[in-house]
């Protein structure tokens, strides 16, 4: 393929992607596929907006640089590396049968099994990798290049992991049309500053003070509006955004629990994990940059996780035993819903249960109380706070109160708030 009228990529030296390119690469796939086959691997960073946000872009970039060298090591004359937008890299490359595809394919994955050392620290970065053939895939190049990313895709499904994907028509119904919109919207509305986090109280059962905050994530899309967590938070995970849009989240919570401190007000303010964060291996050195910048007390930070999270006790114990070193509290949320195990409660270092609040939303049923106060019984045998979420009845919190439970949460006391109203509320 003639090159000489194609971009080079300052930072890299690959090859842009733009109309010359493209043009060039079509008549380049048309005149080989005749002799031979080709592959386009498209391959797409999990982290990178993770690191450029904690060690600034210019570290960013000499991740990139490191990477891009190490792919180039494995690739010959005859193949074309671009780099496409921030993250992502694109390989064009002949391959004679699938034993040589197979090859290339585990020289990308070994770009990222060693670690990459930057400003002292040792990175193990994770890409999701998709591949698509010209011409078995794609008569056109416009059609080799989407094959290729919607195998990439399919990959960030594994979630923190190094995987590669070879396209399959397969793929093509896993996702439909408003959710690849939805995905577009969600990849742009953390820098476009559409998402906010607002603060339900955490109440003293006995006194009434406010002791605590859960920090709620809320995105008001600029044209349909407000758009419910449960309808995003999967797509964030499913997607690989969920670890700039989780960072995001904690960093904005500990900034807002040092202005209430500055102010006097010492609450604790607790944060809900999702399970890709958790498994990712960088995620301990993310919480511990984040109380280091913002100047956060990490004894007032909660971080809130789900029972089945903790069902792999050889995965999650020393995990969570990381970031109880660094001085932060847990929470199993949810309790009660799940694979509940007296061992995992007894061996983990949990220090609260928050009730979940489907038990309370058919609270006049004999079985629920009964779980209600079982749960807080357990509780308090094991020496762990018991937190109840949804209470929104005067009954409801006597019931508690007799219970002996510590703290509640729900429309009862106050509905979820901005950060100002908070301030307002607890500096009254």
């Amino acid at each position: 393929m003639d090159t000489k009228d194609i971009r080079v990529e300052s930072l890299t030296h690959m090859l842009e992607t733009d109309l010359c390119s493209m043009e060039k690469i079509h008549a380049y796939c048309e005149r080989i596929a005749t002799t031979q086959k080709l592959a386009m691997i498209s391959i797409g960073l999990d982290y990178l907006s993770v690191i450029n946000q904690s060690l600034g872009y210019v570290t960013g970039d000499q991740l990139i640089y490191k990477i891009s060298q190490r792919i180039k090591k494995h690739f010959s004359n005859d193949s074309y590396l671009f780099r496409v937008g921030r993250d992502e890299f694109i390989v064009i490359t002949p391959y004679q049968d699938e034993s040589q595809l197979q090859s290339k394919c585990n020289w990308i994955l070994d770009v990222f099994k060693r670690p990459y050392r930057l400003k002292n620290h040792e990175l193990l970065i994770t890409a999701s990798i998709g591949v698509s053939l010209y011409p078995e895939h794609s008569e056109t190049v416009d059609e080799f290049t989407r094959k290729s990313n919607k195998a990439m895709l399919k990959a960030k499904e594994d979630k923190g992991q190094v995987s590669c994907y070879i396209y399959s028509p397969e793929m093509e119904d896993r996702q439909d049309w408003n959710e690849l919109l939805l995905m577009n919207d969600l990849n742009r509305a953390l820098y476009t500053q559409e998402f906010h986090l607002v603060y339900q109280p955490q109440v003293h059962i006995e006194t009434g003070e406010i002791v605590g905050i859960e920090a709620l994530i809320r995105w008001n899309h600029k044209e349909r509006g407000l758009i419910p967590p449960a309808e995003f938070i999967p797509l964030a995970e499913k997607t690989g955004i969920i670890h700039s849009l989780g960072e995001w989240v904690i960093r904005t919570a500990c900034e807002h629990g040092k202005k209430l401190h500055q102010q006097g007000n010492n609450i604790r303010i607790g944060v809900n994990l999702s399970p890709v964060q958790l498994n990712s291996p960088s995620f301990t050195q993310v919480i511990s940059r984040i109380l280091e910048q913002t100047g956060y007390n990490p004894a007032f930070l909660n971080l809130e996780i789900t029972e089945s999270m903790t069902m792999d006790i050889d995965k999650a114990f020393p995990k969570l035993q990381e970031l109880k070193e660094l001085g932060i509290s847990l929470s199993i949320d949810d309790f009660g819903t799940g694979y509940s195990s007296l061992g995992y409660l007894k061996k983990f270092p949990i220090d609260h249960l928050k009730i979940d609040q489907s038990f309370f939303s058919s609270f006049q049923l004999e079985e629920d109380k009964a779980i209600i106060k079982t749960i807080i019984q357990l509780a308090q045998t094991l020496k762990l706070k018991v937190i109840a979420e949804g209470v929104e009845t005067e009954e409801q919190y006597q019931f508690l109160a007799e219970q002996d439970c510590h703290e509640a949460q729900g429309y009862y006391f106050y509905k979820p708030l901005h950060i100002d109203e908070i301030e307002k509320l607890i500096n009254r």
